[in-house]
């Protein structure tokens, strides 16, 4: 059992660096969405100007 670098550090994002948390939530949400999620806060920000 593992998931990614970057899932488990979107795990770590998510729940303000709690290591038993953040194995808690990389276990309970699929990777396909944290993938999703960094990929579309990656995306460039719309100008306001």
């Amino acid at each position: 059992m593992g998931v990614s670098r970057s899932h488990a550090n979107h795990a770590l994002t998510e729940t303000n660096n709690n290591v038993e948390a953040a194995i808690d939530w990389a276990l309970s949400n699929p990777e396909n969405a944290s993938t999703l999620h960094s990929l579309i806060e990656a995306l460039p920000k719309p100008s306001l100007f």
